[in-house]
């Protein structure tokens, strides 16, 4: 699945495609084909095609969310599994094509979702803070809010797995399984420590690591590793840098100790032994 990194990756080039941003052209939304009534959830047309005339605002990233901003509203784009959104040129549609925007300055957006877990809704102005995809979010992991005594404070009150606990995404958005790994070796702390037993240095330090793990992947344009594609295409190279994800049985790259994995919470994860001691 999309991790933050990955959607921020498309977030980017989508506003790279349509030269949206800072002193660019006024691009206005012309048309919409939906060519399938719902992916996981219904998609309300009648509200989407309300925004049909009206500029389009530079897109932006919520958590894992895409929002296509409107001052009447905005369409909301979740990538799902398998979700993706590339320009399209005229050329015949794809199977798993379901979602077809057009723009004023020759521009075209066509969103695929093989596995259909993706979300297409509209949000209304102003709504962002109530909206059911979207208000229970916690703080994004790039932003001054994400610091050391913020999440000392938030773990201090929970007990568990401390990597099942920093992929809650009411505590701090986007560190999806791959990142909350590497954030965790990164660290030098073990993904079973218990999470309200880490003091605030190690708060400050895991906090350091979540951002930079998180700056290296969307350097490198997320991690491709079963379907992601950038917006134009492109694979995302973070996963050459994997320092534990996946890499069970193989040797560190720290202490060439061998790599343990297990499934926590129902996702698989990867640590070393020795730079993670618990």
């Amino acid at each position: 699945m999309p991790e933050l990194p990955e959607v921020e990756t498309m977030c980017r080039g989508l506003n790279k495609i349509l030269n949206l941003g800072k002193n660019k052209e006024r691009i206005i939304i012309e048309g919409m084909e939906f060519k399938r009534g719902n992916i996981r959830s219904k998609i309300p047309q009648k509200q989407l095609r309300s925004i049909i005339g009206q500029k389009l605002l530079p897109i932006r990233r919520r958590a894992k969310y895409l929002i296509f901003p409107t001052e009447m509203g905005s369409l909301l784009n979740h990538l799902g599994m398998t979700g993706y959104w590339r320009e399209y040129n005229g050329e015949p549609l794809l199977k798993h094509d379901h979602f077809l925007i057009n723009f004023s300055n020759g521009k075209a957006l066509v969103f695929n979702d093989a596995r259909r877990f993706g979300v297409i809704d509209y949000l209304s102005p102003q709504s962002e803070a109530s909206n059911i995809w979207l208000k229970h979010l916690g703080v994004e992991p790039l932003s001054t809010d994400f610091n050391a005594e913020y999440l000392f404070n938030k773990l201090k009150k929970r007990s568990g797995f401390l990597k099942n606990i920093i992929m809650d995404q009411k505590l701090v958005v986007g560190v999806g399984n791959i990142y909350a790994s590497e954030a965790l070796f990164l660290a030098k702390v073990h993904p079973k420590k218990n999470a309200n037993k880490l003091n605030l240095k190690m708060c400050q330090s895991l906090v350091i690591s979540i951002k930079e793990i998180l700056k290296k992947a969307l350097a490198s344009g997320g991690s491709t590793i079963r379907d992601f594609r950038q917006a134009g295409g492109e694979l995302g190279y973070f996963a050459r840098e994997l320092k534990v994800y996946g890499r069970s049985g193989q040797v560190c790259t720290a202490c060439a100790s061998t790599i343990k994995s297990e499934i926590l919470g129902g996702r698989s994860t990867f640590w070393c032994p020795k730079c993670q001691k618990k």
